[in-house]
């Protein structure tokens, strides 16, 4: 399809992820070399090998999915649904 032009329409930018849950504080977390590791919160962390993970901290699916949509809903579902939201 030469010489055929596609227009491409950017609605948001969004991710949830170990450095931070908006692209400005991503951004920033590996602009200062900072890592998304570190002794588990969620869980004991002497049940993981090592000792560290990589957890997503202050998360709060309630700022994508309203708190009556994330009741029945897992920490790994809402992250997801969260993460086709923003």
């Amino acid at each position: 399809m030469k010489g055929v032009r596609r227009r491409v329409v950017i609605t948001g930018m969004g991710a949830i992820c170990t450095l931070g849950d908006r692209p400005d504080r991503i951004y920033d977390a590996l602009c200062d070399g900072r890592a998304g590791f570190g002794a588990p919160m969620v869980f004991p962390a002497d049940i993981v090998p090592g000792h560290v993970v990589a957890e997503v901290r202050d998360f709060s699916p309630q700022t994508y999915l309203g708190a009556r949509n994330i009741r029945p809903l897992d920490r790994a579902h809402c992250r997801r649904r969260s993460r086709a939201l923003s």
